[in-house]
């Protein structure tokens, strides 16, 4: 494990990446496809699971890739526009994405 120079959290060493703040081992510069601040941060949201309230953790654009066949029905949906908040309930673990 090592610990990422710039948010503090520990990743493993088999990843290149922090899954945190995205920052690049490799190039030593966050490449920017998560955002710590959203618009939305202040939503009040309870678990569907357990109805505890949810915690908004990061907003995170995923990166689009070309699937031969399945592209256009998917590509809406995970277009490189879309940003997305993602927030985890503490009691069950459960995620849950809202575009932003």
């Amino acid at each position: 494990m090592k610990n990422c120079p710039n948010c503090k959290q520990e990743v493993s060493d088999e990843f290149h990446m922090c899954w945190n703040c995205s920052y690049d081992f490799l190039t030593k510069k966050v490449s920017g496809f998560i955002k710590n601040e959203s618009s939305s941060a202040k939503r009040e949201i309870n678990c569907l699971r357990c109805s505890a309230e949810m915690t908004f953790k990061r907003n995170a654009a995923f990166q689009h890739t070309k699937i031969e066949g399945v592209d256009e029905d998917l590509h809406p949906m995970f277009n490189s526009d879309n940003n997305f908040d993602i927030y985890n309930c503490p009691k069950c673990g459960k995620l849950e994405f809202f575009t932003s």
